[in-house]
């Protein structure tokens, strides 16, 4: 795991003291050595986090020997070992142990289509001197970030904003509509936009070859729905979903310094901790978990069960409403945009600690909710598909199903998903959202961004009858949930120099995901039947029998009304309201409301962004 930052374009006088002064910004994503390359079209700085051959002959910017090309590569190649024995069946030679050697020289064999042959995460950019141009690409669901602006007929990137502005290559400007979006919907995943105005992303799953001359040329070189292949045998799909669950799992191990997990306690952590000792039988083992001490929201105990029965050492984090006074400024600058709720400062603690235990890499449970159907509103979904396709009687079977496990109705309403199917009731959906957003947003904001598309950069929006649950968790994996969480992981970590891995997210598990109707993932009101079937094998029967689902969410109402912060969430407001953003001076008691506003002021503070309209 490192930080990346470059340009393409022609040599400018002061190119390579932007490169120095960006890539200082990222120490903190590399702390264990940088390194620059300078050719008359391209300028690559590189800081490296050593984990894979953690020595000086892996260092970056890594040159081929035999064709020239020059690489600069943010995260891990999971598969290093198996593609450097089939490249070596082609007669190529390595001088490293490190992963970064195997992409290289799989850029050298199969050219661009060698992300086929990847299961990582990863943003790297390859400087081809035979072709003079640069090879960037993205990870399939974005787990590392790879941001973009043009300076001067040049094209700048680079793992996080702040070294683009430190190099003076960007400038701090509003993209209004996003803010917008955020004040409005909590909606921070756009895939290609950023809360800076002259700043974008990369998409997941795309790649781009980027000329001298600036000139840049994208492509997606991986798609959801085309990967995922029918699979009708559901014996089949178990034994399948295991064995690429402990090559997920124990891909992710492999680290040449130590490593850990973070544990919530429910069943997608703890089936990772379980798998992580049952291929690593001996020796420490770590877990950090954040706790919220005599709040319902704490699940320490819990994880202290699971961490006993699969013998790991716990390391609690207990937060307060002081701790976050103290550390939601730090927090909002690392992730470099307002975040959606205080969970994600409980994430970065948990970072904290882990780089004060000495644990550089930590397994996470992250995107098993969106991957094997874990969230309560998918069952939901589940039983307005059976209505919408007039199997009435299955519609009322599940919900006697889930009032049997869960003691109480789903919550949403099953109403709510039976509008997907019509862009129409969609829009009045919408419509109605406005309304109430109404009541915090002032009335001139709202109408000043009247065009902005409540679901810009999802396509698939609107369901086709009967597949309202398939479509609504591809959304979440793709567009709206799992993005940001991703964005908040990349950062909360790196800011304390950690690695994250995230074995549910493995492509190979997706795709087989993916290709298993909803309605084999929630049964009888039970959801991820797989993670759950995954637990009993790990002997975790009392995870898997676990009908509670508690949100990674800290008591955020109690802390946002707390004395020692009250009064910053009452100056963000009324900052808010002078802007004309807010309807009223003070704050009301939603705690949504207050978090947003506490978020985007304390953003626009650290990064000296005017929230005035241009």
């Amino acid at each position: 795991m490192c930080g990346i930052v470059g340009v393409i374009g022609a040599e400018t006088p002061d190119r390579e003291q932007r490169l120095a002064v960006a890539a200082r910004t990222l120490l903190h994503r590399g702390p264990d050595g940088d390194g620059q390359y300078l050719t008359d079209l391209a300028g690559l700085a590189h800081t490296r986090l050593a984990v894979i051959d953690p020595i000086a002959r892996s260092d970056q910017p890594m040159i081929d020997p035999e064709t020239g090309s020059v690489l600069v590569f943010n995260g891990e190649i999971y598969n290093y070992r198996e593609l450097r024995t089939e490249l070596g069946s082609h007669g190529h030679e390595f001088r490293t142990a490190s992963d970064t050697e195997v992409l290289l020289v799989a850029y050298r064999h199969w050219g661009t289509q060698c992300l086929d042959h990847f299961n990582g995460m990863f943003a790297f950019c390859i400087w081809d001197t035979n072709r003079r141009r640069a090879f960037v690409a993205r990870d399939r669901l974005g787990e590392k970030p790879f941001h973009l602006c043009h300076h001067d007929g040049s094209v700048w990137f680079a793992s996080e904003v702040k070294a683009l502005l430190a190099a003076g290559v960007l400038e701090p400007t509003l993209r209004t509509e996003e803010l917008y979006r955020f004040l409005a919907f909590g909606d921070l995943g756009h895939p290609r936009f950023t809360m800076f105005g002259d700043c974008w992303q990369l998409p997941p799953a795309h790649a781009a070859t980027i000329s001298g001359a600036g000139v840049i040329d994208e492509w997606c070189y991986w798609d959801l729905e085309g990967s995922a292949a029918e699979l009708a045998d559901a014996t089949v799909h178990a034994d399948h979903v295991s064995e690429l669950w402990h090559s997920a799992v124990t891909m992710r191990m492999r680290s040449d310094v130590p490593l850990g997990t973070s544990l919530s306690g429910g069943p997608d952590s703890s089936a990772v901790i379980a798998t992580v000792r049952a291929h690593r039988p001996d020796g420490e083992l770590h877990a950090f978990t954040a706790s919220f001490p005599g709040t319902e929201a704490d699940e320490l105990a819990e994880a202290r069960r699971v961490a006993d029965a699969v013998g790991a050492t716990i390391h609690p984090v207990l937060l307060s409403a002081s701790d976050l006074a103290r550390g939601v400024d730090p927090m909002i600058r690392a992730n470099e945009s307002p975040v959606e709720a205080a969970s994600q400062f409980a994430q970065y603690r948990v970072m904290q600690e882990a780089h004060d235990a000495g644990v550089v890499v930590l397994l996470d449970g992250q995107g098993a909710d969106e991957v094997f159907g874990g969230y309560d509103k998918y069952a939901g979904a589940l039983i307005a598909d059976h209505a919408l396709r007039g199997r009435v009687r299955d519609a009322f079977a599940a919900e006697l199903a889930w009032r049997s496990v869960h003691g109480s109705p789903i919550l949403p309403p099953v109403g709510r998903y039976l509008g997907r199917v019509s862009s129409t009731a969609h829009r009045r959906r919408i419509a109605a959202l406005e309304v109430r957003r109404s009541r915090w947003l002032s009335l001139p904001y709202t109408r000043a961004n009247n065009n902005v598309d409540p679901v810009a950069g999802d396509p698939s929006q609107v369901q086709r009858p009967g597949h309202v649950t398939d479509g609504l968790m591809r959304q979440d994996l793709m567009r709206w949930t799992l993005p940001r969480l991703l964005h908040y992981g990349d950062r909360n970590s790196m800011a304390w120099s950690r690695e994250v891995r995230l074995p549910y997210l493995d492509h190979r598990l997706i795709e087989l995901a993916v290709a298993v109707p909803a309605a084999r993932k929630i049964v009888d009101g039970w959801t991820k039947v797989d993670v759950r079937r995954l637990l009993r094998e790990l002997n975790l029967d009392f995870v898997a029998n676990r009908r509670d689902k508690k949100a990674y969410m800290p008591p955020q109402k109690q802390w946002l009304s707390d004395p020692v912060i009250i009064d910053r969430i009452r100056e963000s407001w009324s900052r808010l309201h002078r802007e004309g953003m807010l309807a009223t001076a003070a704050p009301d008691d939603d705690p949504l409301h207050r978090w947003r506003a506490l978020a985007v002021a304390s953003w626009a503070d650290q990064f000296g962004v005017s929230l005035a309209e241009p």
